[in-house]
This record gives C-alpha cells, sequence and structure tokens, in this order.
C-alpha cells in the first residue's frame, strides 16, 4: 500500500509539468504537431511546447520561444563575475560557457529556462530581435492558445556586458541596454528543434 500511495503522488507531481513548462495539470496542450512549420505555428512535439519565431526554408527546423514567462534576476547581486557569454545569435552557446562556472543556481535566468528540460536556454540579444520582429504572429498565437502574450518590454538576453551588467532587450522598442544582472527583468526560454 505504501509504494501504490507513492507512485500516485509521483504521477499527479509529472502531470504538474506538461510540454517543458511549469504548467497546470488542467491544460490542455493539444495533440502533438508536426513539420513542416512556419513562423507563429503553435509546436508540440515530443514534450516541448512553444511559438515557433525563426524556422529554415523547409520548415523542418527552426526556434521556438516559451508559453511563459517570469520577472528574474540575470543572476544574484552577490555574484558578480565575468563570464563572457559573448555569442549574439545563439543562446545556446552561452549557457554552456554559464555551465562550466559552477553551480547554476547562481544564475538564475539560466536556470529557470534549462528547467523547463533538455535544450531549453535563455536566448541571445538576436534570437530576442527575431521574436521582436515577429511579435504580432507569435502573439496571436499565444492568445489563441490561452497564453500571456510576449510584452513590450525589457527581456534578459545571455549576453554578458561587463562583471556587473548584461543586456537587456526592449521587445517591441527596437532597443537594448544593460542592466545590473541582479535586477529582475522579464524572462522567455528558446528551445531549438
Amino acid at each position: 500500500m505504501k509504494y501504490k500511495f507513492s507512485i500516485v503522488i509521483l504521477l499527479a507531481a509529472l502531470s504538474l509539468v506538461s510540454c517543458g513548462e511549469k504548467i497546470v495539470d488542467y491544460y490542455d496542450f493539444g495533440p502533438e504537431t508536426s513539420a513542416p512549420y512556419s513562423i507563429g505555428d503553435y509546436y508540440n512535439e515530443n514534450g516541448n511546447c512553444g511559438v515557433v519565431f525563426t524556422v529554415t526554408e523547409n520548415g523542418y527546423s527552426g526556434k521556438i520561444v516559451s508559453l511563459v514567462e517570469i520577472n528574474e534576476s540575470w543572476n544574484s547581486y552577490f555574484d558578480t563575475i565575468r563570464v563572457n557569454t559573448n555569442d549574439e545569435y545563439n543562446g545556446m552557446n552561452n549557457l554552456l560557457i554559464i555551465k562550466k562556472q559552477g553551480p547554476q543556481h547562481k544564475f538564475e535566468a539560466f536556470a529557470w529556462c534549462t528547467s523547463f528540460g533538455r535544450g531549453w536556454y535563455l536566448p541571445a540579444v538576436r534570437e530576442l530581435r527575431q521574436i521582436e520582429e515577429n511579435l504580432d504572429v507569435i502573439n496571436r498565437t499565444l492568445v489563441n492558445h490561452g497564453f500571456q502574450i510576449i510584452s513590450k518590454d525589457e527581456y534578459w538576453s545571455s549576453n554578458e556586458y561587463d562583471q556587473d551588467e548584461s543586456w537587456a532587450v526592449y521587445i517591441g522598442h527596437n532597443q537594448s541596454s544593460t542592466k545590473k544582472k541582479g535586477s529582475l527583468q522579464l524572462v522567455r526560454a528558446v528551445y531549438a528543434f
């Protein structure tokens, strides 16, 4: 009887995490989707859900942005180190640098993105620009599936400026600025398929 109870609790906990996201268990993500994809399409494959914001010409590979967001710090005020996350085009490369720095919990925005599962990461500046370029169609899909739109606000990128500041992109305003790493900014995760 003890084991049955444990299994039920485990299954209940697992049902709270769907599509690589921390979302309540009653949301119906719908049937799995399949390629080819276009920008703005809803993506639901292999437990990963999001909205396509860039795609190859044939529609079989690209990137999605998460269905949810959070206000989070880039890393804590007490951890001012230079990490050299300078790849402006691929946040996954920046994540690999962060992982070499030691315990990932020092980098809260990165940790939140990777909590969605394998392959999720904090986007680089140019990836956020691609999201910005396709904001209307992405937001339409988010609304159609019952999720919060991507705000015209500042979002953390995975790009560092110096030991104290990192780059944030002001979505919808075609601007970037540096912010103190410990300040709270919006965060969306990205996944390459």
